[in-house]
C-alpha cells in the first residue's frame, strides 16, 4: 500500500514533490476513507494535470523505486 511518496532530482522533478494518500481534516465522503493504525487514508487517488506536467515521470519514479528496492532486498 502506497501511503506517501516523494521524489526530487529525477527527470522533470528538480524540487521535492510529494504524493500523499492521507486524508485531510475535512472530508465530505467518509465512505472513501479507511483507517489503518489510527491514520485516515484515502481508498483511491488521482493524478491529473496539463500536458508535460510530469504525470508520466511520477509513474516512472514510483516504478524506479519499486525496481530498485526489490533488487536491494536480495
Amino acid at each position: 500500500m502506497l501511503i506517501r511518496f516523494s521524489v526530487e532530482n529525477y527527470r522533470s522533478f528538480n524540487e521535492r514533490q510529494v504524493f500523499s494518500m492521507a486524508a485531510g481534516k475535512h472530508t465530505r465522503h467518509k465512505e472513501q476513507l479507511i483507517v489503518v493504525n489510527g491514520k485516515r487514508l484515502l481508498k483511491a487517488g488521482v493524478v491529473f494535470g496539463a500536458n508535460a506536467a510530469g504525470k508520466s515521470n511520477l509513474v516512472r519514479a514510483v516504478n524506479f523505486e519499486k525496481y530498485y528496492f526489490s533488487r536491494c532486498k536480495k
